[in-house]
């Protein structure tokens, strides 16, 4: 069949009207509106045709419906689910239609207290939803730095908060998704028996289909899923769920498979998640170190502690942000600080004495210098934590641009990550600061870049394949805080065996027959489509993390 570029043939405003004829929500097709929904958090720029705030799962049904039967027509119609637009790596973003479930679908629709279960819509954020559940003296522990991600969004990314390694991921705490397939129709996912799963292959729709391929996929390619997917390792990319869909008792659950997939696999339009009763740090370590050796015994010790929180932030990030007043004094004199760390414990009667040993732990070492809760307050402490903010707001160059973020490094490479990130700055004549959560194990760089300079658009993946280079010496992973979306895309699947890739490539086809659903997106990414969404600009207000 022929697959004509849609916006050729088909007037937009027709389509925005037919949309609005059937849907509660709304459909725009306005300049200005497209405007805004062109970019997200990354460094790339697609102007969609068509802007869809839908309302109710009904809503996305039908869109998805009819961007189906308009491809079975030859005229292609892709479909981009967004959150808050909070997307780093170009996911979020798409020539389509693009589905802006943050600005739609935001309702907190229920709660069992007894059972802890809230059933929410994914436009709903981690912020609006724990303040909720705070009425309740319970909360989603999965905080991100920034409380403005949705729920939604934080599935599709597979996004790892701050606090993760003491709270855990957001997978962790979902119990089931309503997902509008490729097709329009819409699914319940939960783990099935055998048997049940024998009566959903017996379907003669599109959940049937994805079930019957996706379980022959799994028998196929055993040998090779097994081998190559680490279950432990902390990487978001491709489809790598899969390999915990079929237990071994062969029950069979869909929901792992929509972690990460950045809407390139179904469209969540509803959750439901189990809420913990709430805890807050209570005592805090704040520390520098003139050597990393140091710091790396530091860590070892406060790990055997189990910190809450233990935070690193390499010394030229504390520097920047010091001429701003916000980090605390840790000590007068002539220091050389190499890195900081923010050390938190919590806990019912047990942060005072963790901390306690580990004051005296530190006061034992050479070349170090911290303060405690118990010499400043509580709220300073806590506030290290918010001095990224400023650092990402305060190049001399540009934009710090989030190209290389959410990087996965074990902690026993930490040093040489540091060390090797610092001689690829140099190597480049850029800063390359890193920050990021020891109990994660999860590191960013935010290097100054100019968009409006070709040189520094150019060296930007030039530095990405270099960079690339240098966590996989250090047995890291590119994509441990989130999916590749399409900025990481083409560096991921270099350093992916071809196995795998063949194997992703599987599953997109199970699941999206004929690619409408955010494409472009983790695979089928060309080279000449990123170069040409490079953005010339970077002007996002206040940048959050």
């Amino acid at each position: 069949m022929l697959v004509v570029e849609w916006r050729k043939e088909v007037s937009m405003n027709k389509i925005a009207k037919y949309l609005n004829q059937h849907l509660v929500g709304n459909a725009y097709a306005d300049d200005a509106v497209l405007e805004r929904f062109s970019t997200d958090k990354s460094i790339l720029k697609i102007k969609p045709q068509v802007v869809v705030v839908p309302r109710v799962t009904d809503d996305v049904r039908k869109l998805v419906r009819f961007a189906h039967q308009m491809t079975e027509k030859g005229i292609k119609v892709g479909v981009t689910p967004r959150g808050n637009g909070n997307d780093k790596t170009g996911a979020a973003i798409g020539e389509g239609v693009v589905v802006a479930v943050g600005d739609g679908m935001k309702k907190f629709l229920e709660i069992d207290v007894r059972k802890r279960l809230v059933r929410v819509q994914p436009g709903l954020t981690i912020g609006e939803l724990n303040g909720a559940l705070a009425l309740y003296g319970m909360k989603v522990p999965v905080e991100p730095g920034y409380s403005g991600h949705t729920i939604g969004g934080m599935i599709a990314n597979g996004l790892v908060g701050e606090r993760s390694a003491q709270g855990g991921r957001i997978d962790e705490y979902v119990e089931q998704v309503e997902v509008v397939l490729a097709s329009g129709e819409v699914i319940q996912t939960e783990r099935l028996s055998r048997r049940e799963l024998n009566r959903k292959k017996g379907l003669q729709s599109l959940e049937g289909e994805i079930y019957r391929e996706l379980d022959n996929l799994l028998e196929d390619k055993a040998d090779a899923i097994r081998d190559l997917i680490n279950e432990d390792s902390l990487d978001n990319a491709g489809y790598e769920a899969i390999k915990i869909v079929k237990a071994k008792d062969g029950s069979f659950d869909l929901t792992p498979m929509f972690f990460a997939s950045q809407g390139t696999l179904g469209v969540v339009v509803e959750v439901i998640l189990r809420a913990e009763f709430a805890s807050d740090e209570a005592e805090y370590v704040l520390a520098e170190f003139e050597n990393l050796d140091v710091a790396r015994d530091v860590i070892d010790a406060a790990i055997k502690l189990e910190p809450s929180v233990l935070d690193m932030y390499d010394a030229a990030v504390v520097k920047e942000v010091r001429k701003y007043g916000k980090v605390v004094d840790v000590g007068e004199g002539e220091f050389t600080s190499k890195v900081s760390l923010l050390i938190g414990f919590g806990g019912q009667g047990k942060s005072k004495r963790k901390l306690r040993r580990m004051e005296k732990f530190l006061a034992k070492l050479e070349g170090v210098r911290f303060v405690t809760t118990d010499d400043v307050e509580e709220e300073k402490l806590i506030k290290m934590r918010d001095v990224v903010n400023l650092y990402l707001n305060s190049s001399t160059k540009g934009v710090r641009v989030p190209v290389f973020d959410g990087a996965s490094v074990p902690t026993g490479f930490l040093g040489e990550y540091i060390n090797q990130v610092a001689a690829l700055g140099k190597k480049f004549g850029v800063e390359m600061s890193v920050y990021g959560s020891v109990l994660n194990e999860i590191y960013n760089v935010r290097p100054g870049f100019d968009l409006g300079s070709l040189s520094d658009r150019q060296s930007i993946f030039k530095i990405m394949t270099e960079y690339a280079a240098v966590v996989s010496a250090c047995e890291g992973t590119l994509t441990g805080s989130g999916a590749e979306g399409r900025v990481k895309s083409l560096t991921v699947q270099k350093g992916m065996n071809e196995q795998l890739v063949e194997i992703n490539e599987k599953v997109k086809e199970i699941f999206d027959p004929k690619g409408i659903l955010n494409p472009g997106v983790k695979v089928g990414v060309e080279v000449k489509d990123l170069v040409s969404a490079l953005r010339k600009d970077y002007r996002e207000g206040i940048i959050r993390e």
